[in-house]
């Protein structure tokens, strides 16, 4: 986003010494929107997928967050709305997805998917809202560490089956079935954005209790990935370790010679760990396999429908197939079995959404890039620090999943996406300026601890 309305900007007051970074206080506790969210997040990963007799759960929840939102914004006039580009820019895409209505073959269904994803763009936008400082961030984060324990818990049997086979060969039923998370590729994401978003939590808390509370889902969510046997998880797992070194541990020793080294150190121990752990997985066979041969990868079906993609691409390059047109015109699957989706954001996107398309989605996620990058040059605290590189690795995981599947309305991340730029709204107001450790920034808020 170009600017963040609602924090105010600082000004220089002649006379006045500048303050350090260390002595602005900042807000202890989470406020009421951020709660709500976090209990949204919680019951959309828990529960959206679970029965349809449960599903409206999460759309009332969204609703909820809605209203208290609104409610607090009357109350609390101080804090305006946050106009954030990434945001503002995925809202452009769900209704330019609208134009497809004229080239969709299936009306009715189209529009079913269209209010799906127009649900998703909105409570996007209100998690931006409700998310204004790190406190509140880390409240939702925490919430979706305590989804990872519920859907464990809840599929513990099935989880704990499948992560100890043992075979080379995939059979019928192997792999996890039966959580509240059935696709075992959405199941495996969901796990790799538990562990990116427990790690988020432990470099902002500045508790220690807190930080390894934390923790607690990292085990399980571990447990889950295995048991999913996704190729799509194990590839993000050791693309979010590799990002974590790259953007935080190589350079998280504040220019000193030994704690530099020690914090390389363990972000290469995280990158080793993440691999060795991917290729000890009881399905990594399935990922060995597509990658034995040049033959065996283009036998692939991810392969074959985005070449099928870049062709309907070409064929229907403005308005491209409509919301799920990939699917809608039987270009994946069987008639029989029915239609699949592309397999990648990137193919989706373009196939169903057009060239406009593509570049208001992916727009967003440069939007979101930009956003970091330029918060990395700035005077951040330590834990604003941290959470902001492991938010760049979030990100890249998020990119490396759109690779190989379709999350271009993921009820989940996309929210997140909109937390997180609340919070960096946050971050540009009170530091976005400051160009050393003791640069003026602007008080934040009222009743801050």
């Amino acid at each position: 986003m170009t600017q963040y309305g609602g924090f105010g900007n600082g000004v220089s007051v002649p006379g006045i010494a500048a303050a350090p970074l260390a002595a602005i206080r900042e807000r202890t506790f989470p406020r009421l929107p951020a709660i709500g969210l976090g209990a949204y997040f919680l019951a959309t990963a828990a529960l959206s997928r679970a029965d349809e007799r449960l599903s409206w759960i999460p759309q009332v929840a969204g609703l909820a967050v809605g209203l208290v939102w609104l409610a607090t914004a009357a109350v609390d006039r101080e804090h305006g709305l946050i106009w954030s580009k990434p945001v503002m820019l995925y809202l452009c895409w769900v209704l330019w997805t609208l134009t497809g209505a004229v080239v969709t073959p299936y009306p009715e269904w189209f529009f079913g998917v269209w209010m799906t994803a127009m649900k998703v763009a909105v409570i996007t936008f209100i998690a931006c809202q409700c998310v204004r400082t790190r406190a509140d961030l880390l409240t939702c984060l925490l919430f979706v560490g305590i989804s990872a324990v519920v859907i464990f818990v809840t599929g513990k049997e099935n989880i704990m089956r499948a992560a100890a086979f043992r075979g080379t060969v995939e059979e019928e039923g192997s792999r996890v079935t039966g959580s509240l998370i059935g696709n075992q590729n959405e199941l495996g994401h969901f796990a790799v954005l538990v562990l990116m978003t427990s790690f988020l939590c432990f470099f902002g808390f500045r508790n220690w209790f807190a930080r390894l509370i934390s923790l607690a889902p990292v085990p399980l969510a571990l447990y889950i990935v295995a048991a999913s046997g996704s190729r799509l998880a194990m590839v993000s797992l050791v693309a979010g370790a590799m990002a974590s070194y790259w953007f935080h541990f190589r350079k998280a020793g504040a220019g000193k010679v030994t704690r530099t080294i020690v914090m390389m150190g363990l972000g290469l121990g995280v990158v080793a760990g993440a691999v060795y752990f991917v290729v000890k997985s009881p399905f990594f066979f399935r990922l060995v396999n597509v990658f034995s041969s040049t033959d065996a990868a283009q036998d692939e079906p991810r392969f074959i429908y985005f070449v099928k993609a870049m062709k309907a691409t070409a064929e229907h390059p403005f308005l491209g197939l409509g919301l799920e047109g990939f699917a809608m015109h039987r270009l994946g699957g069987s008639v029989s079995k029915g239609g699949h989706y592309s397999h990648s954001d990137i193919s989706e996107t373009l196939s169903c959404t057009g060239i406009p398309g593509f570049l208001l989605h992916y727009g967003s996620y440069l939007a979101f890039f930009n956003r970091l990058r330029r918060l990395r040059r700035s005077a951040l605290p330590p834990q604003d620090m941290a959470m902001v590189n492991m938010i760049m690795a979030f990100l890249v995981v998020v990119l490396t999943a759109g690779v190989v599947a379709v999350f271009i309305t993921h009820r989940l991340q996309w929210p997140l996406i909109g937390a997180m730029c609340g919070y960096l709204g946050y971050l540009q107001s009170r530091y976005g300026s400051a160009a050393g450790p003791a640069a003026s920034t602007p008080a934040y808020g009222r009743g801050t601890a």
